[in-house]
């Protein structure tokens, strides 16, 4: 086997079937690559779907954990028979010669964890301004491609070979909720002299569920009370590089009443897209982050039920 593909998902049945349906008619032979679909029980139709492509295909698998992204891309790498290891997440579409491409960059590979090149579907990007930074958010400048920073990593469609884990091991499972998983495991792949490099000929088209920029700074408020914390106490030097600068000179950013304004302004001009302010968009989320860190001191210690509930 060449190649294990492995899609951690939770309630995204349809954007799955898409998903299974392009790899299955890229070029790559069938026989030599499989598909692990690390589910948590989804409530949605993803049983019946994953069913039915199962029967059309003999190359995939469908396996339950609890519902931590960790914990389910962790199980899928566990179970990988391929000799490279794609990490893809269930609401990027892969596009033509995406296996192919993650397959030869790992010919011969003893240094690299591959990142392929993520954009937002065109029609978004051209018709919102939240769509035209989250796009932005995702661009790779010359001086990044060969030697990314950690806190880059792209675990939504990334790959290295199997060997690999020898050394760099699984992803960290104590990240209950949303955030920071992925750049500790960017830190911990770094730290043991493996290099991230840009894959832009593996290209993803990210068709995420967060419409617009009060969901995405729902999630960075989540990253900032719940995700920054654990970072913080699991990998306290990773932790330091990236964030302890913006927690001790930005606490006035963390004021409600300067996030509602921005916030107001960034609603109001989404379609009008000669208003787009990039910083703006930037000083919003890193107002919904700082806010998450605020209110820290009502922390507690989430379990897997919190996990079940989106915390």
């Amino acid at each position: 086997m060449k190649v294990s593909i492995c899609i951690s998902t939770w309630n995204r049945a349809t954007k799955l079937c898409k998903i299974i349906n392009l790899l299955e008619n890229q070029n790559f032979p069938q026989e030599e690559f499989e598909i692990i679909v690390s589910d948590s029980h989804s409530t949605d139709n993803t049983e019946n779907i994953m069913t039915d492509l199962m029967r059309k295909y003999n190359n995939i698998k469908h396996i339950h954990i609890n519902n931590i992204i960790s914990e389910k891309r962790n199980n899928a790498m566990k179970q990988a028979q391929g000799d490279v290891i794609v990490l893809l997440d269930d609401d990027v579409y892969p596009m033509p010669n995406f296996i192919q491409s993650h397959y030869d960059a790992n010919l011969n590979n003893n240094k690299y964890v591959f990142c392929g090149k993520i954009e937002f579907p065109e029609e978004k990007i051209t018709s919102s301004n939240y769509y035209n930074f989250r796009n932005q958010q995702h661009k790779i400048s010359e001086q990044e491609k060969n030697n990314l920073n950690f806190s880059k990593i792209v675990t939504m469609n990334m790959s290295f070979p199997k060997s690999f884990l020898e050394y760099f091991g699984l992803m960290n499972e104590n990240y209950i909720c949303y955030g920071c998983e992925d750049v500790d495991y960017g830190y911990k792949i770094t730290q043991k002299g493996f290099i991230l490099k840009y894959l832009p000929s593996a290209y993803g088209i990210h068709d995420e569920d967060s419409s617009d920029i009060i969901k995405y700074g729902e999630k960075l408020y989540k990253t900032g009370l719940y995700g920054s914390r654990i970072f913080k106490q699991e990998c306290y030097e990773g932790w330091r590089k990236i964030y302890s600068k913006k927690v001790k000179f930005g606490k006035i950013l963390s004021l409600n009443i300067i996030k509602k304004k921005i916030e107001r302004d960034l609603i109001r001009n989404d379609k009008n897209l000669k208003k787009y302010n990039y910083f703006k968009y930037k000083l919003y989320i890193y107002c919904c982050f700082l806010s998450g860190v605020r209110d820290q001191k009502r922390y507690r210690k989430l379990s897997i039920e919190d996990s079940k509930k989106g915390l």
